[in-house]
């Protein structure tokens, strides 16, 4: 999840993604469990939950048609 940065140099790139993201109608800086949740609803299964140093990855797979 993207969160607000502590470096004030940080701040204007943070606000106008934020900004963007909200006029587009785009959740912005959602958390791993929320996705997940989105991602269950539309058919995936939660494989695992990975920490890089982008942050929290989600890897998802969608489940075979029998």
């Amino acid at each position: 999840m993207e969160t607000e940065p502590e470096d004030g140099a940080e701040v204007p790139a943070f606000a106008l993604r934020r900004l963007v993201f909200e006029n587009w109608g785009v959740p912005f800086a959602r958390t791993a469990e929320q996705l997940a949740a989105e991602a269950k609803a539309a058919g995936f299964d939660l494989t695992r939950v990975a920490t890089t140093f982008l942050g929290r990855v989600l890897v998802l797979c969608r489940p075979r048609e029998v």
